[in-house]
């Protein structure tokens, strides 16, 4: 791809993801939702080449799922007030594929971490990812 400020042809790398607003997540499904952006810039000069936007969902599982069934339970019985915040804790990169013939594939994994506000020991934690086709990247120069 040609970059517009360097006026030549340029290899591509991959910029740190970065979330959009904040994680959402809803009590009744246990689902976390988030928007995540991803950008390919020049190597050259670092101008943003390619974007994308990933709309994740994610679970909890294991443990974790059954620690956030008994804590609602307790919210359903009365016993337990409060309100469920989301934090994420970190944003990785997923670079996979290319190669002869292949499709590249980029996207990235949100780490977050649920707690309440009506017990300071309450805290569960889990993972979602996404990733999406180079060819399905909007270009932006």
């Amino acid at each position: 791809m040609r970059c517009p400020d360097c006026n030549k042809f340029v290899s591509m790398e991959m910029s740190e993801p970065e979330l959009e607003g904040e994680l959402d997540f809803d009590p009744e499904t246990q689902a976390v939702t988030g928007t995540v952006r991803i950008e390919r810039t020049c190597a050259e000069c670092g101008t943003v080449l390619k974007e994308g936007q990933l709309e994740m969902e994610g679970e909890l599982v294991g443990e974790d799922a059954a620690m956030m069934d008994a804590h609602l339970k307790l919210h359903e019985k009365g016993v337990a007030q409060g309100v469920f915040e989301v934090h994420d804790v970190g944003l990785d990169t997923i670079e996979e594929g290319g190669g002869r013939f292949k499709k590249s594939f980029y996207g990235a994994v949100v780490h977050f971490n649920i707690e309440c506000s009506c017990d300071k020991n309450f805290a569960v934690s889990g993972s979602m990812e996404d990733k999406m086709a180079a060819s399905d990247m909007d270009e932006v120069a």
